[in-house]
């Protein structure tokens, strides 16, 4: 779960083997709810990742803007472990 604005754009990733993982899928996704401040929770059918603790990333901009493009997006990180 993560907070975001309505209607901004978000992405969240992990570096999984060596290279970076969206989890979001399409990503980057508009986050939908209410102003000022919404939690999202993310459930993704389909995308599993192992056991294990993962650094997850989320990075969000304005409505309309890539955040993995936008050198000015929020950037937040916070680790993460997956138990059997």
């Amino acid at each position: 779960m993560f907070g975001g604005y309505s209607e901004e754009t978000c992405s969240l990733s992990t570096i999984w083997h060596g290279e970076l993982f969206q989890i979001l899928d399409p990503s980057p996704q508009k986050i939908s709810g209410t102003y000022p401040e919404t939690n999202i929770l993310i459930v993704i059918w389909g995308h599993t990742l192992p056991v294990g603790t993962y650094t997850l990333t989320a990075r969000c901009s304005y409505p309309g803007t890539n955040p993995d493009d936008d050198p000015n997006a929020a950037t937040a990180t916070q680790d993460v472990t997956i138990t059997p």
